[in-house]
């Protein structure tokens, strides 16, 4: 049984990074960032793979270091002999007029 098991076992999940770039309002005071995101899914009633647009919600903590970045296990592209990539979102500051 232990052998069938180790056969069945995927390689592990990779971690995909997606920059996104924010005011530097956000990063100073918080708030939540809203990014919609497509990603291949497993089809289970035809097979194969289709593509679905996931919505991802992430709250920003006040005084967010500049490269902050939120992570979302296994919620990424789904792969058949793979586990499902991780997300990595790092907030950067967008480039601004000095004051």
């Amino acid at each position: 049984i232990l052998q069938k098991a180790a056969e069945n076992q995927k390689l592990p999940a990779e971690v995909v990074p997606v920059r996104v770039l924010v005011r530097l309002e956000k990063l100073v005071f918080g708030g939540h960032k809203k990014i919609l995101r497509e990603r291949r899914m497993k089809d289970k009633l035809y097979g194969g793979f289709t593509d679905d647009t996931r919505t991802f919600r992430i709250d920003v903590p006040t005084g967010a270091p500049e490269r902050w970045a939120a992570e979302f296990r296994r919620q990424g592209d789904q792969h058949e002999h793979r586990e499902t990539d991780t997300v990595r979102f790092v907030f950067e500051p967008k480039s601004h007029a000095v004051v």
